[in-house]
């Protein structure tokens, strides 16, 4: 996969742990393929890339459990987690956008038009999809 300039990093690879944890306790779909298929579909749409947007799609579901507020837990999360390990090159602003962002998938109301585009069509697609296999 080439869309994601992420996935070898010390970030993103804290990332992949958590959500590895999420599916080694019954997550069937908030997991690491569940990631995978979104970054391959960028990928297949050309979306261009946008740090941000890795970022968000990396860390969009990495709470998943069955307590409130995941997409709240996720973002702050992210933010913890920013400043703990390399791989993050964005500035304070993206940061805080990349926060925002994870908190907008609560609901699928993302206000950004391209992060609502990929966030709501390839998550919610990509679950459709997994139902009828």
């Amino acid at each position: 996969m080439t869309w994601s300039r992420i996935q070898n990093t010390e970030l993103a690879t804290e990332a992949y742990v958590l959500m590895n944890e999420n599916e080694m306790a019954g997550c069937q779909y908030h997991n690491n393929q569940h990631i995978e298929e979104m970054y391959q579909y960028l990928e297949d749409t050309d979306e261009p890339y946008d740090e941000a947007l890795d970022w968000v799609v990396m860390f969009h579901d990495v709470v998943y459990d069955e307590k409130p507020e995941k997409e709240a837990r996720s973002a702050k999360l992210f933010f913890d987690l920013v400043y703990k390990y390399r791989g993050c090159n964005m500035d304070t602003n993206d940061i805080d956008r990349v926060q925002l962002l994870i908190m907008e998938t609560e609901h699928h109301k993302v206000t950004d038009e391209v992060y609502l585009k990929v966030l709501l069509l390839s998550s919610v697609l990509i679950f459709m999809l997994s139902q009828i296999k």
